[in-house]
């Protein structure tokens, strides 16, 4: 059957350090900083998925793609000998939009006629850099969706 969802989504990535010239009070200093990234991402979700087996306890897979529209940014900038962190909360260099194909395969425990249970791991990734003009950056996803399903 198909499911169509709505769902929030926090995706980030960072940086390993690396060595940067830092300016304060008039001087400057050869120090390493690492950027730590968290994108908050409204997501409009749209599955195929596919039952086997006729038992209360079946396995499913599933297949679809998610539209991913931006809604909010974070950076942190991180420096290694100080452990000074700073922040900044600017979406303007990121991609707006973005589409994620995902997939998954897990267990469906049919609780009665209507309602059913669900356990899967999944994966996802961004099919469009998310930097419009600079860095090939691409985010991906992996992780294990818990749900409750009621049939109408």
């Amino acid at each position: 059957g198909f499911e169509l969802g709505f769902q929030f989504a926090r995706k980030g990535y960072q940086d390993k350090f690396k060595y940067a010239l830092i300016s304060s009070n008039s001087e400057n200093t050869l120090d390493q900083i690492k950027l730590v990234r968290h994108l908050n991402y409204f997501q409009i979700p749209l599955k195929v998925n596919f039952m086997f087996g006729q038992n209360k306890l079946r396995f499913y897979s599933s297949i679809g793609l998610s539209a991913s529209f931006l809604q909010s940014a974070k950076i942190a900038r991180i420096t290694k000998s100080t452990k000074e962190k700073t922040t900044t909360h600017d979406a303007t260099d990121f991609r707006k939009f973005n589409l994620s194909p995902h997939a998954s395969i897990g267990v469906d425990y049919k609780l009665n006629q209507r309602m059913n249970l669900r356990i899967a791991p999944f994966f996802s990734f961004g099919i469009l850099k998310i930097h419009e003009s600079r860095m090939n950056t691409y985010l991906y996803n992996a992780g294990l969706n818990f749900g409750f399903y009621f049939g109408l």
